[in-house]
């Protein structure tokens, strides 16, 4: 009986390990083949790898250059002395300015004070008024300058000749010559931009059309977001309220300081405010 058992063991043990065998030959395939394509893997992700690490240096190496580039031509720039125009070009306008008067501009003066001029006619009906020629351009880098010649009646009359400066820094111009005063809001508003016919009635009375200065002034334009500005002016004064008399002297016999104010409310409202000082010697 344990010879027979010992035989079909046998028997069974040589049936069982064919098998087996061919199960573990399929397993060690698969692994050479999947260890084969991770290795062909592996291989493109390192080629790909360094083709762009070559491309990330040398987009660097260009970066660097063109830094190196700009350096040098900055360097150059501030080394040069600063570029003058070669030719005179400056901007021209010529404004014509008429009127219809239905009375004499001399007929109704303000009680109660001295009676300035400017620019009123006496004619009733249709006048030309005054015609101006306005030039202006940068005389440099650092500069411009601006005429305003008034014709009016076969007579030229130079309203605004000046200079200004261009490149200060820190918000500081200066202004040399004969311009309209900073005082007030309107003052430096030439009648053809004003908005009514008249001047308003405190600069008709104080100035008449306007107060001129022959001198200097110098601003200061705050670097903050709400608009504010500081200016003086020193001048000669022959012009009303000064007079000529009161401008026959050595030094100034006119000076005025300003402050203005002012903000937007808005897109399309804003608001000003500000503080003036004029002394003149009327005499």
């Amino acid at each position: 009986m344990s010879y027979r058992l010992a035989i079909a063991a046998a028997a069974l043990c040589a049936l069982v390990v064919p098998t087996q065998a061919a199960p573990q030959d399929d397993l060690s395939a698969l692994r050479t083949e999947f260890e084969q394509k991770f290795k062909a893997l592996q291989g493109d992700y390192e080629a790909r790898l360094k083709a762009l690490e070559s491309r990330v240096q040398s987009a660097e190496t260009k970066a660097q250059s063109a830094e190196e580039t700009a350096r040098s031509v900055e360097r150059t720039a501030s080394a040069a002395p600063p570029a003058v125009p070669s030719a005179f070009n400056p901007q021209l306008s010529l404004i014509l300015q008429g009127a219809y008067l239905d009375r004499a501009g001399g007929e109704r003066p303000i009680s109660g004070f001295f009676p300035a001029g400017g620019h009123a006619h006496a004619e009733r009906g249709f006048t030309l008024d005054h015609t101006e020629l306005v030039m202006s351009a940068n005389t440099d880098p650092y500069s411009r300058g601006l005429v305003t010649l008034a014709v009016a009646d076969e007579e030229v009359e130079v309203e605004e000749a000046w200079f200004q400066t261009l490149r200060l820094g820190h918000g500081l111009t200066v202004k040399g010559g004969r311009f309209f005063s900073g005082i007030g809001y309107q003052n430096e508003k030439h009648p053809h931009a004003w908005d009514f016919a008249d001047n308003n009635l405190m600069y008709s009375v104080l100035f008449g059309g306007g107060l001129t200065q022959d001198g200097l002034q110098a601003r200061w334009l705050a670097p903050t977001e709400l608009f504010l500005e500081l200016g003086a002016e020193v001048a000669r004064g022959q012009f009303f309220p000064g007079s000529d008399g009161g401008a026959d002297k050595n030094g100034a016999a006119a000076w005025a300081a300003f402050a203005h104010v002012g903000g937007d409310v808005g897109a399309s409202h804003a608001w000003r405010a500000g503080v003036s000082y004029l002394r003149a010697s009327p005499r």
